[in-house]
């Protein structure tokens, strides 16, 4: 049995302890015999002289100063910027400690890129400690050995903090990591997912491996495998997830001693979950305390190992042979209630269970797991929720603690009934109801994570209706203020008059101000803001419904609809201080018709070479280098809707007769040379109140193209109110 003082939970939650005593002891003996401490920073495809964040290195740079330390005992930080490094070698140097530190493993990652190792950890000597924290270890693959993300060999403690191991493979085992020597690996907070032929595997040496708040999922192999050659080796888990791996959860094939306390084993396949086997029996022993094994294939194959079971386990089946009457076999899926996968809060992800869990409330406060062992009551679960809860007599088993809901604000203080509010909190995935006021009216739950949920409120009365958010284990509260929707308070707008300046303000209530306003059927030639100010110069003298709308900050709308007459008369010219899109408007009093008006007549190039396509409209086509483009674009701006005609005259030679510019024959062949237009084309095509655009490559239909040469285009918009034209010229070259 494992003592209370020595036991695997002791021992891993004294880690964090650890770290900090090492760097209080280095400071305590500073006065006789100070300890160098250097850090190097680094980032991909980095040249500088790694001494500070503005001059990062390499990553090999930094590795490479590191070995090269002359100072005995030294400590050597080495931060990577964020971004993807490529394989890297620890190889050790006189340094007692190195740590990798990243940006985080969502931001900073070693690659192995497919065809080698992302990390090698070989330091030579016994006593280096390397610590690898906030980092990504990834696509690492290793076709002839072990270790596909990361190879250890020689070293005295390996710590790994909020890292994440993934798609690795490896030959001959630990496509995720693979520990070759004697040595203690601390794996913290960390993740691993898609490392083929054993995440973990321990394959010599007599290792002592301490795992914590961590996840294995979706390996291909098992998740962790103590090697024939590693006899004597410790295996502690505590407070992790071991979930849908493809060959168990974890194998022992060599004599040692193992225990798992307070983790969730599930849905693994190919085999039993916890295996003791490889011509060892007797000599391993497994504890299990307040653990929950699901879907497995099987639990456990104890053939060849002993299981000594430290009470509250909850099993699906009968495999492990359970002793305690605190545990309890063929539990079904059902009664566990373990939900998918999912960030529930937490550096790592894990199974919730709901509300009716057997789990849940399975471990007594103060129960101790087995004769001397830990109080699984007294400590965290994998996301770092306390398992005592306040009120509670006992806590949750496995990896996953229910706790009563925490909420810090909501976005929304005060809101209409209808409305979508976003509650930010704690412990809220596992909510079971939200209500509002004295009456407890439910609220309509439409998102739940850890620390959010969206709620929509009810139809309630206005004023005061705190809000209550309930799971299994209590509940919190937040004060919450149901106020009447935003209505528009303008009952009518002031008459306009055509070609004079107009001003009115819109007004609302209610709500939560600030207002935002928008309208629909105003006067040409007006427009209105977002304060809700309607401006500009009305353009035709009409009677108009306009519909505007206001929303308020909870994206809660009104609407009204109102008329705006406009008297006077209809502008017959185009008046400078009239804007309609951003164009001066030309009018013609024909009934209300606007007449089209040609503007910003352009073309993208006026010398360009044939192409194969058809006018369409089109952006602007960039021409190929060194020579003349294929094609070009007709760019116009429309004030109003009209079918505008591109009419092609080609320039060809001619003769001046008569003051004019006639096609050439023998009898005028002596009189002054000119240039004549003859019509090759045309397209035709409807455009609207826009900037519009047309790309033309010389074709006007498929078998009539346009032959190289000079020519003038005609660009004509009409409408039933009248027409504009605009002309351009350009040629076509070979």
């Amino acid at each position: 049995m494992t003592s209370a003082a020595h036991s695997p939970r002791a021992r891993i939650a004294l880690l964090a302890t650890a770290f900090t005593a090492v760097a209080a002891l280095a400071c305590a003996f500073a006065v006789a015999s100070p300890l160098p401490t250097v850090t190097y920073y680094t980032s991909p495809g980095g040249t500088g002289d790694c001494a500070v964040s503005t001059s990062p290195c390499s990553l090999a740079s930094a590795l490479s100063k590191a070995e090269g330390h002359d100072d005995h005992g030294s400590t050597v930080t080495i931060d990577l910027a964020a971004g993807t490094y490529p394989p890297a070698v620890v190889a050790g140097g006189s340094e007692q400690s190195l740590t990798l530190a990243g940006a985080g493993p969502a931001s900073t990652a070693l690659s192995g890129e497919g065809h080698s190792r992302a990390l090698n950890v070989s330091p030579g000597h016994r006593t280096a400690t390397v610590t690898i924290e906030n980092l990504t270890l990834e696509d690492g693959d290793e076709s002839s050995g072990y270790g596909g993300d990361m190879y250890v060999g020689e070293v005295e403690t390996l710590n790994l903090r909020d890292d994440t191991f993934t798609d690795g493979e490896a030959a001959s085992g630990g496509g995720g990591i693979a520990l070759l020597d004697e040595g203690v690996v601390n794996i913290v907070q960390s993740t691993f997912s898609g490392d083929a032929q054993h995440a973990v595997q321990v394959q010599k040496g007599s290792a002592t491996l301490n795992i914590s708040a961590s996840t294995f999922t979706a390996n291909p192999g098992d998740a962790l495998t103590i090697g024939p050659k590693a006899a004597d080796s410790t295996l502690d888990v505590e407070d992790s997830t071991i979930t849908g791996n493809g060959e168990g959860a974890i194998a022992w094939n060599a004599p040692g001693r193992s225990a798992i306390y307070g983790s969730t084993i599930s849905a693994n396949t190919g085999g039993a979950a916890l295996a003791l086997h490889g011509g060892n029996k007797g000599t391993t022993e497994l504890q299990l305390g307040g653990d929950v094994l699901s879907e497995n294939e099987s639990d456990c194959d104890l053939s060849e190992g002993t299981l000594v079971d430290d009470g509250y386990n909850l099993a699906g089946d009968e495999t492990c042979d359970l002793t305690q009457p605190t545990s309890k076999s063929a539990v079904t899926p059902t009664e566990l209630g373990l939900l998918e996968l999912a960030d529930n809060g937490g550096p790592t992800d894990t199974r919730r269970i709901t509300d009716a869990s057997v789990a849940h409330d399975a471990v007594p406060l103060g129960a101790q797991l087995g004769e001397k062992g830990p109080v699984l009551c007294a400590g965290d679960d994998q996301r770092g929720i306390a398992r005592t809860q306040p009120g509670a007599s006992a806590c949750d088993a496995g990896a996953y603690q229910i706790a009563p809901p925490l909420l810090y604000e909501s976005t929304i203080p005060s809101a209409e009934a209808g409305v979508t509010l976003h509650l930010i909190g704690l412990n809220l995935s596992d909510v079971s109801s939200v209500t509002f006021g004295a009456g407890a009216t439910p609220g309509t739950i439409t998102s739940l994570s850890a620390s959010g949920l969206e709620v929509v409120v009810p139809n309630l009365p206005l004023g005061e209706q705190p809000i209550t958010v309930t799971n299994a284990d209590g509940s919190a509260h937040l004060p919450f203020t149901v106020i009447p929707g935003p209505s528009v308070t303008t009952g009518s707008l002031p008459g306009a008059v055509a070609g004079v300046a107009y001003s009115a303000q819109v007004q609302a209530t209610g709500g939560l101000p600030p207002y935002t306003w928008s309208a629909k059927g105003l006067p040409l030639g007006l427009s209105m803001s977002e304060g809700g100010r309607i401006s500009g110069t009305p353009l035709l003298r009409n009677s108009n419904t306009v519909t505007v709308t206001v929303t308020d900050q909870n994206k809660a709308s009104a609407s009204a609809r109102l008329t705006l007459s406009v008297t006077g008369s209809s502008l017959t010219e185009c008046v400078p201080s009239t804007v309609l899109r951003g164009l001066c408007a030309s009018l013609v009093h024909r009934g209300t018709g606007l007449r089209p008006l040609l503007t910003d007549v352009s073309q993208s190039h006026r010398s360009w070479r044939e192409g194969g396509a058809l006018a369409r409209i089109s952006s602007t086509h960039k021409p190929t280098k060194h020579k003349p483009p294929i094609g070009t674009t007709y760019s116009f701006t429309l004030n109003a809707k009209a079918t505008v005609t591109l009419t092609f005259a080609r320039r060809v030679a001619g003769r001046m007769v008569a003051g004019k510019c006639v096609a050439p024959n023998h009898k005028n062949a002596k009189r002054r040379k000119c240039k004549r237009a003859v019509r090759a084309g045309e397209l035709s095509f409807t455009a609207g109140a826009a900037i519009d655009r047309v790309r033309f490559q010389g074709r006007i239909s498929r078998r009539h193209r346009l032959p190289l040469g000079s020519y003038l285009l005609t660009v004509l918009a009409r409408n039933s109110a009248g027409s504009s034209r605009k002309t351009l010229s350009f040629t076509i070259v070979r």
